[in-house]
């Protein structure tokens, strides 16, 4: 995917899995000074999904968090 989005001209691409961002290691060394991959999270809710991007790599967001809460 990542070798696609440069053919592209892509400045940057977003990858995410559900649950947690991926693993440490699997998207470093794709990524260049010219070639941004942002790291996220499908977060699944009772009342919906959202994208939590730019997280590290391993790191979980809780479920149970809500717009508006701190």
């Amino acid at each position: 995917m990542a070798v696609r989005a440069r053919a592209a001209r892509l400045d940057f691409i977003a990858t995410t899995e559900h649950r947690a961002a991926a693993e440490p290691g699997v998207w470093g060394h794709l990524a260049a000074d010219d070639f941004l991959i942002l790291l996220g999270e499908e977060v699944t809710t009772k009342t919906g999904h959202w994208l939590a991007l730019g997280i590290n790599p391993g790191q979980i967001v809780d479920w149970t968090t809500r717009s508006g809460t701190g």
